[in-house]
């Protein structure tokens, strides 16, 4: 009974842990006049001490066939230093695409100048 009231608890806790709502930031348009209408949002996941695990994603709200974008936004990393994430959105699909982003470490002091270097068409 005991091994059962375990598995019960553990099974409760997974479920809602998995479930847990994400906290995005608001979408950051990355429009130029090329008639791109995609947009980066980020979501700091776990702290750990000094270091925040973030993570950013896209969405894209008109389709453009073979085409993509590719920018930088700069962070500071876990020491204060000044990084540069590089980043290429495909345009081809619209909707949100969490699988294009990526995983950095931050001092959690936020993003700045997120800049749309280029558009392939």
């Amino acid at each position: 009974m005991k091994y059962r009231l375990c598995l019960l608890i553990a099974f409760v806790a997974i479920s809602f842990s998995s479930h847990a709502q994400i906290q995005w930031s608001g979408w950051t348009s990355l429009n130029n006049d090329s008639g791109v209408v995609a947009y980066i949002s980020f979501v700091e996941i776990k702290t750990c001490g000094n270091m925040k695990y973030c993570y950013f994603r896209f969405r894209n709200d008109r389709a453009m066939p073979n085409a993509t974008l590719q920018g930088s936004f700069k962070y500071r990393d876990c020491e204060g230093k000044e990084q540069e994430q590089l980043f290429v959105v495909y345009l081809s699909k619209t909707g949100i695409d969490q699988n294009e982003g990526k995983w950095y470490l931050s001092n959690g002091s936020g993003v700045y100048n997120i800049k749309v270097d280029k558009v392939y068409k």
